[in-house]
């Protein structure tokens, strides 16, 4: 398998990552407050080498901004947009939305701290929250394959922030 079909398979995720989003947007739209400018979620993240050299190829270098977010993502604005937006990993697709994962055989939810305010009672299920558990295993199997083609030693994480020139 070539990088290039590699890399193919990390955008069919990434897709199914946002119709997934689309989706719980859809159906919760008057419980996120998730928007363009907030970036409360934005914090400094480590990605899977496949997600950092994907969107490295997708948006070259990125210059050192003279803005500093302490204890943010390097990779916002002035105002608080995200500077790779279009490109950003799977991580930052999912925060903020309604998601379950297993802990201790246990299954677990959880959303942005700004979302779901109002007093109600919520249902999450498969249908309207994303599966972190399937999501990052898909994706930490596209990296493993990633990894089998590339250079890289081990299976480390990247921080985000390294982009930024």
């Amino acid at each position: 398998m070539s990088n290039l079909d590699i890399f193919s398979e990390y955008k069919k995720l990434i897709k199914e990552c946002d119709d997934k989003a689309k989706i719980v947007t859809k159906i919760f739209r008057d419980n996120l407050s998730c928007q363009k400018g907030c970036f409360s979620c934005c914090k400094k993240i480590s990605v899977f080498p496949v997600e950092f050299d994907f969107i490295k190829l997708m948006i070259g270098p990125i210059e050192k901004s003279d803005i500093e977010h302490k204890g943010l993502c390097s990779l916002l604005d002035s105002e608080g947009n995200c500077r790779i937006y279009k490109y950003r990993p799977i991580i930052c697709r999912t925060h903020g939305y309604p998601s379950f994962f297993k802990d201790d055989n246990k299954w677990q939810i959880t959303y942005c701290e700004l979302n779901f305010t109002k007093k109600g009672n919520y249902s999450f299920n498969n249908d309207n929250s994303i599966n972190l558990d399937l999501l990052n295993a898909r994706l930490a199997i596209i990296n493993h394959n990633y990894l089998e083609n590339t250079n890289y030693k081990g299976d480390d994480r990247i921080e985000l922030g390294k982009l930024v020139e």
